[in-house]
């Protein structure tokens, strides 16, 4: 799609009108010259952008993960206000080197129209215009839904051609950096006709270290088993959709360093009882786990 197409699409000149010119300019240019955060000795950098489950929450909003890896930045989901909540971690959303939608629910994937939308709206026209932003989803149906979408809010002709989108099956879907990223199918929800799968979990592996986003998973908690060995550096994973005895009968003795929940059920976000909760639950896995909240990093 054009870029001039795209920008009448979405109104650019209102909607930095509506900011003021020199605000929304200022507040680029403040974006553009965050100070990056020195090398340590981590190569993997999490930012658990919105923890929530389906519903946003007073202290959570939908599900969205920035991972930073040499030098790069990724999305792990696109729940709403990924591109907010982007600009409160002073990180321009044009600065987004991929996107990963682990599966096509509202709570995972509703802010990635307005995340195109400010994109645009912060130059990623100019800075992709060589190396267009990654943008896997799952599924070839699932690409076309998104453009259709645009199409229909007025965004453009589809999916902006400053992002390189991509329909992905199970397999080995990304590699760039020495990061390598494996899509895992599972049974959140229905398989198509041809058993191919709708929902996914993610490895990442780079620099000798391996992460497991879980995405959402079934009511049996079909978490990837044959990804841990020889065993696994960290593991973001859900906790509302199965009963949580499963996941201490599945995870337990087996070779995770460490866990990171969230999306979690409503009972261990009370403000009373949660942490007790919480730590019960967490007491039974053999690793050290915590539950994660909107703002919390993590290194690897």
């Amino acid at each position: 799609m054009e870029r001039r197409d795209f920008i009448k699409g979405i109104g650019l000149g209102a909607l930095v009108a509506g900011l003021g010119k020199s605000a929304h300019a200022q507040e680029a240019k403040a974006l553009e010259k965050a100070p990056e955060i020195a090398p340590a000795n981590y190569d993997f950098k999490i930012t658990f952008l919105g923890t929530s489950h389906g519903r946003p929450t007073l202290e959570r909003f939908n599900s969205s993960t920035l991972l930073e890896f040499g030098g790069k930045k990724y999305l792990i989901d696109a729940g709403e206000p990924v591109s907010a909540l982007l600009i409160r971690q002073k990180i321009s959303p044009a600065d987004i080197d991929g996107i990963f939608i682990t599966h096509p629910h509202g709570d995972h994937m509703g802010g990635l129209l307005m995340q195109f939308v400010q994109m645009a709206s912060f130059g990623g026209y100019k800075k992709y215009k060589d190396r267009p932003c990654k943008l896997f989803l799952p599924g070839e149906d699932v690409k076309s839904n998104i453009g259709n979408a645009m199409r229909a809010m007025g965004f453009g002709r589809g999916i902006p051609g400053f992002c390189d989108a991509i329909g992905f099956g199970e397999g080995v879907i990304f590699e760039d950096g020495g990061l390598k990223v494996t899509a895992i199918g599972n049974d959140h929800m229905a398989r198509r006709a041809d058993k191919t799968a709708r929902a996914y979990s993610f490895l990442f592996e780079g620099a000798g270290k391996r992460i497991v986003f879980s995405g959402d998973l079934s009511n049996k908690f079909d978490f990837p088993y044959g990804v841990i060995e020889p065993s696994l550096d960290l593991i973001v994973c859900e906790l509302v959709h199965f009963p949580v005895k499963l996941v201490v009968e599945g995870l337990r003795d087996k070779a995770i360093k460490h866990a990171c929940f969230q999306h979690p059920y409503d009972h261990y976000c009370d403000v009373v009882h949660g942490k007790e909760r919480f730590a019960a639950f967490a007491k039974q896995l053999t690793f050290p786990a915590e539950l994660v909240d909107d703002g919390t990093v993590r290194t690897v």
